[in-house]
């Protein structure tokens, strides 16, 4: 190893050291917390964290612990949101186990409390992971009656998030049913939103899963490259539960191919991975897978040895789609097989004839098995899930535009009744108005006439008075002699 490679590889550990210190610090204070909290919602709220904390480092028997210990104190407390997250955790975690019936178990009591609490987004969740468990169990019908559930809610929510998360589940029930271009249309939805916000655990799942369509269309360089962007992105945040997904389909591709050690190689990483984190789901696929891989490469033994484990863990976990692609295996394998193989029921090694037998019998157990799981009239329903969920899409579509029409229409009434309500004021406050002129003219009319009449009284008055001035003065006139007529009859004396 060079110096680079050395300083690569000794700041690759001081950020895994950091990473585990981190977590560990997490882990740490909840627990102090948990130490000296009282018997309260908030120590509801901290058995939940380390329940969440506990699946975070793959330990799920732990985490289910906590989550019994929060559910305990939550129904003591009726506290119905510590009740509900405890149940939810309790869930998951069982998921991560592979222990289907148990999250069913817990998810359908979550989803009592969430309907009680009107919680359009904790009911959303918990209809989705209900999907996702009957998805396992290789109930595709329920699960994808789920999965449209779920999306309904989501897009009333505007949830990018879940809506990502459902585009990618329907797709994965679709790939199931070789609806490849359904499926690929759904992941490819799924990719954009989780990209758009940011989830490099939605997009690295998307990623793998339509490397998977393409590998159903045996475009293998296709699976390759989609499987390599997930793992890319997978082990930049440290998911190990993907990245075992992601070996075992790598492991696949490389068998497909010709490539006998590649594929061994990524095959035993996928399942150790797997049993690290006590993923019981992701082990048992990856267990078939190998055994198929060794009919493959005529190596029976291992064959026999890897499908019978994955068909004991299959069943254990209620893994029915495993499980039927075990019983083809195993059918195949007792077929084809040139050397003598033990007896699946009890471990006695078969005859030839006896070893013909035991295919046929594998043979119907994964006919009969298939025929439940993918019938026609599960497909016929399947499609009618989503022609309903579309259809009751567009119906809430246009109820919703109805709804604008008649808000609008009633708008436009309202404003027609508004201006005809103001019109009437309008032409009652002009009535008014124009009573009021009326009346104020009508009394200036008035005080007008007054005004003459005492104005002409007035100039009568004043007629009579200056007529009696001029009367008095005629009288004066005629009773005294004026000067000059004295004067001139004064002299007219004299000379006499």
């Amino acid at each position: 190893m060079n110096q680079s490679c050395k300083n690569i590889f000794c700041y690759f550990l001081m950020f895994v050291s950091g990473f585990c210190l981190s977590q560990n610090r997490k882990t740490d204070s909840l627990l102090m917390l948990l130490k000296n909290a009282h018997e309260d919602t908030s120590k509801v709220k901290i058995l939940n964290g380390l329940s969440r904390r506990m699946e975070l480092m793959n330990e799920y028997e732990k985490g289910i612990k906590y989550s019994e210990e929060a559910l305990l104190l939550a129904k003591k407390l009726n506290y119905k949101n510590g009740l509900s997250r405890a149940l939810n955790q309790m869930g998951s975690n069982y998921i991560n186990m592979g222990d289907f019936d148990k999250a069913l178990t817990s998810f359908f009591k979550e989803l009592e409390i969430d309907t009680s609490m009107h919680s359009k987004t904790k009911t959303a969740g918990c209809l989705g992971n209900i999907g996702l468990v009957y998805y396992q169990k290789g109930d595709f019908l329920k699960a994808l009656d789920y999965y449209f559930q779920t999306l309904k809610i989501a897009e009333e929510l505007a949830d990018k998030v879940r809506i990502a998360i459902q585009y990618g589940n329907i797709g994965l029930s679709y790939s199931v049913l070789n609806e490849n271009n359904k499926a690929l249309d759904y992941f490819f939805k799924a990719i954009k939103l989780s990209e758009e916000f940011g989830n490099k655990s939605y997009t690295s799942t998307w990623l793998l899963n339509v490397g998977n369509v393409y590998m159903n269309q045996n475009n293998f360089k296709a699976t390759l490259d989609y499987s390599f962007k997930a793992l890319k992105l997978a082990e930049e945040i440290k998911d190990k539960r993907i990245t075992a997904n992601i070996f075992g389909q790598i492991g696949i591709v490389y068998g497909e191919l010709g490539d006998y050690k590649k594929a061994e190689e990524y095959y035993i990483k996928s399942i150790k991975m797997a049993q690290e984190i006590g993923d019981k789901n992701t082990k048992a696929h990856s267990l078939g897978n190998f055994g198929n891989f060794y009919i493959v490469y005529k190596k029976y033994k291992q064959a026999f040895h890897y499908l019978y484990e994955g068909l004991v863990l299959s069943y254990s976990i209620g893994a029915f789609n495993n499980v039927k692609n075990n019983y083809q295996q195993l059918s195949a394998l007792y077929e084809k097989s040139d050397v003598v193989l033990p007896d699946s029921t009890g471990g006695k090694h078969l005859t030839k004839e006896s070893m013909r037998l035991r295919s046929l019998y594998y043979y119907k157990r994964y006919r009969a098995l298939r025929d439940t799981l993918f019938s026609q009239e599960n497909k016929k329903q399947i499609v009618q899930k989503e022609m309903n969920f579309e259809f009751e899409k567009k119906e809430t579509a246009l109820k919703a535009e109805q709804d604008k029409k008649n808000i609008i229409a009633k708008e436009e009434l309202k404003q027609k009744e508004q201006q005809r309500n103001y019109f009437i004021v309008g032409f009652v406050l002009v009535g008014l108005l124009a009573l009021f002129i009326l009346r104020g003219f009508q009394q200036k009319q008035k005080a007008n006439r007054i005004i003459i009449g005492q104005k002409n009284l007035v100039e009568v008055k004043q007629k009579e008075i200056i007529d009696s001035i001029h009367y008095a003065r005629r009288i004066q006139t005629a009773l005294i002699t004026p000067e000059k007529y004295i004067h001139k009859n004064l002299e007219r004396l004299n000379k006499n």
